[in-house]
């Protein structure tokens, strides 16, 4: 499996990031660099080059074909904006831009999270991370209990089919 799992890791003083054996191995298998995005919901996905180049003809693909120029040209600029190439050191540490860290409120000598999402991995901070997986809990059980109640609720009881 790639990229599955968590560590918890801690930025050095110059913002990088070693990477996790298990995840550093899957990042290796792929290339030397990664490319490092700002999501919208507060974290980093580190991405190998060509499962980053999926994912963004996916966006910008699926925009093109649905929406104006106007958004066409918002959603470029958020990309170009917030996505960065970087190199894997021989150390396996990966520099985390300044810009990027301040959006996602991480800091230097900073606990984070790195989350396997089967494309990459997604760098959070404690917080976030915490309320993020907390709501995945919540709408698992949602969904599950959704899901029990159809069943039961269109199942004639036994007594009554007597």
């Amino acid at each position: 499996m790639r990229f599955c799992g968590q560590d918890i890791c801690t930025l050095d003083a110059n913002g990088r990031l070693k990477l996790g054996n298990s995840f550093l191995e899957d990042f290796r298998s792929s290339a030397d660099v990664v490319v490092i995005h700002c999501l919208p919901e507060g974290t980093l996905a580190v991405y190998p080059p060509e499962e980053w180049e999926k994912e963004r003809r996916r966006q910008v693909g699926r925009l093109a074909e649905t929406a104006g120029p106007m958004r066409r040209r918002r959603l470029a600029r958020r990309i170009g904006a917030w996505t960065r190439q970087e190199k894997i050191t021989n150390q396996g540490r990966i520099t985390i831009p300044a810009t990027f860290r301040d959006k996602v409120r991480i800091a230097p000598g900073e606990e984070v999270f790195v989350v396997g999402s089967e494309a990459g991995v997604e760098i959070w901070n404690r917080q976030s991370w915490e309320r993020e997986d907390a709501l995945l809990d919540e709408q698992e059980m949602r969904s599950a209990n959704a899901e029990f109640e159809a069943e039961i609720g269109h199942e004639t009881p036994a007594a009554d089919n007597a």
